[in-house]
């Protein structure tokens, strides 16, 4: 008697485990229907993806974001060189720093920028640092080019222009509604 209370008591928590796996989808069924909730709205990506690299310098794409009519792009920039080197952005950069529309080649301007700016900026060796780039939010656009250009000093007053320049769909893949 005892034995078939717990065959009825363990049939019952399978039957009960079956229903909870097998019962009505809850929240988000696909990764395209979770792309169709991030477009949408406002979305985020966390995708740490390498963009650029050159002798001494890396930059990793860390983060987009779109924020009603804003998109923000945060880069973090590693000093790979065995000493400390500055790093800056050319003179212009609000003028030259744009997002550009992979169809049109329209142009959606940069409204503000953080973390770097035309002013040397010092990175100790093997660290890194952030920048964030706020953009108007290129409406209608799939995809877009980040592109801007990066001023690095080396030893004795030598100086190297670094083009930084990547592909980026909006919103990327890895988007999630916020």
């Amino acid at each position: 008697m005892i034995q078939r209370s717990l065959s009825i008591a363990a049939a019952a928590m399978v039957a009960l485990a079956m229903s909870v796996l097998i019962g009505a989808p809850r929240g988000v069924v696909n990764a395209q229907d979770a792309r169709t909730v991030a477009i949408d709205g406002n979305w985020r990506a966390d995708l740490n993806r390498q963009v650029a690299n050159s002798a001494h310098w890396s930059w990793m794409l860390r983060r987009v974001e779109r924020q009603g009519d804003n998109l923000s792009i945060e880069l973090s920039i590693r000093n790979n060189a065995t000493t400390r080197r500055p790093i800056f952005l050319d003179p212009e950069y609000m003028a030259n720093i744009a997002l550009i529309d992979a169809d049109t080649a329209a142009r959606f301007p940069l409204l503000s920028v953080s973390g770097v700016s035309d002013q040397l900026l010092e990175v100790e060796r093997s660290k890194s640092t952030s920048a964030t780039f706020i953009f108007r939010y290129p409406e209608g656009a799939k995809s877009v080019r980040f592109n801007s250009s990066w001023i690095a000093m080396f030893m004795q007053g030598a100086a190297s222009v670094i083009a930084v320049e990547f592909p980026l769909d909006l919103p990327p893949p890895e988007a999630r509604a916020i």
